[in-house]
């Protein structure tokens, strides 16, 4: 403890590491195979617990420890052995004394262990730990959380139907939705992590909580902060997987990322011990790595676009935050004869948001966000070519 630069602190008789990992590679050396074996069987028992307190109702697991519901095993050790487990996982090279891939086995193992089968109870009695588990073992994790998405009925399901009303309700899919963001960070786990989001958008019912999984899709794909090591072309790759996989969910992503004035974000959980993120790693975009995922964006939107009118339609509302080349490309689209020979019923209510639309820029023009004169005489223009013949409907 009194050697320059020490890792080891003492205060009020307590020691710590700081930081620890540090003593993770000084200590890691006198570890061996048959201590691995011993961790193993210890974090399977205590992480295989299932939280007594859902056997109470809702509205009553606020007072789980007053009605004798209480974990048996502390919640500072479960999350002392998580925290481990990502150690195994993340950082194995310490442990030299070990047999090689030694401890990244232990740290799978004891996942499959907890997560392999799981229903909806060790799901949510896992919750805040979910984080470092899918440190500890990335692949198995995200074959576990697909496998149970793939269950039927959804352990998922009733972890949403637990949220409940605001007073007694509780997310008990926060730790999975973190645990998602963190293995996003990484370039090989990104789409497997977003499709896992994607899914899991694709089964909330919705609720009061902020933290949902479209959200979290959002954020990760941000273009003026993605926080994600991947590349442009690699984030433009998983957005078209979703697109494949889950075209409504995919829609509404593209949709929620089109410019915006208001946008905030509060980034997604970083790895706090796997080595994801590059040292050189810089915060925030260049000007020009922005608006080329804000271009591959809208391009992708269009194209959806152009498969439905109702797309087409909702569309016109966010006409204003398009990029210039992607709004030519969508007025091109409308003006061609693949919108105006459609039948009057499938065309009527693109009309309707057209005229709207003009109508509301030309009562704001003073306003920042209002398109141009121009711009709104040329939308003038194309609705009018697209207004019904009928009386009745022109009038209505």
């Amino acid at each position: 403890a009194l050697r320059p630069a020490t890792p080891l602190i003492q205060h009020d008789g307590g020691w710590k590491f700081i930081p620890r990992y540090e003593g993770w590679y000084a200590l890691g050396p006198h570890l061996f195979d048959e201590h691995l074996e011993r961790f193993k069987d210890v974090a399977s028992l205590v992480l295989g617990e299932m939280d007594p307190k859902f056997d109470l109702p809702p509205e009553e697991r606020f007072a789980a420890t007053v009605h004798g519901k209480a974990l048996t095993h502390s919640r500072t050790l479960r999350s002392s052995l998580a925290e481990t487990l990502a150690l195994l996982g993340s950082h194995p090279g310490a442990l030299t004394s070990c047999s090689l891939g030694k401890p990244e086995i232990i740290a799978t193992l004891v996942i499959r262990d907890a997560l392999g089968e799981a229903d909806w109870i060790r799901w949510a009695s896992l919750n805040d730990l979910l984080p470092l588990l899918a440190e500890a073992a990335p692949r198995e994790f995200l074959d576990a959380v697909e496998k149970s998405l793939q269950k039927v009925p959804c352990p998922f399901d009733e972890i949403f139907a637990q949220e409940g009303g605001a007073l007694f309700g509780n997310n008990y899919l926060t730790g999975l939705l973190w645990a998602l963001e963190t293995l996003a960070w990484d370039s090989d786990y990104l789409g497997r992590s977003v499709i896992c989001l994607g899914e899991l958008a694709a089964h909330d019912p919705g609720g009061q909580s902020g933290n949902r999984p479209v959200n979290s899709l959002k954020t990760i794909f941000l273009p003026w902060i993605p926080p994600t090591c991947a590349s442009i072309p690699k984030r433009t790759a998983t957005m078209k997987t979703l697109l494949t996989e889950l075209p409504n969910i995919g829609w509404k992503l593209l949709v929620s990322l089109l410019p915006d004035q208001h946008s905030v974000s509060f980034g997604t959980r970083k790895p706090a011990w796997r080595r994801t993120i590059p040292d050189d790693w810089r915060e925030g975009v260049t000007h020009k790595e922005y608006w080329e995922q804000v271009d591959a964006y809208s391009e992708l939107v269009i194209n959806e676009a152009k498969k439905d009118i109702s797309k087409l339609t909702e569309l016109v509302d966010h006409l204003e935050n398009l990029p210039e080349p992607a709004r030519k490309q969508f007025l091109d689209y409308i003006s061609s004869d693949s919108v105006l020979l459609l039948p009057t019923e499938e065309r009527l209510s693109l009309w309707n948001e057209l005229v709207d639309l003009v109508t509301k820029h030309r009562k704001f023009v003073d306003a920042k966000w209002a398109m141009t004169p121009k711009q709104v005489d040329e939308i003038d223009a194309l609705s009018a070519r697209l207004a019904p013949d009928s009386p009745f409907y022109l009038h209505q």
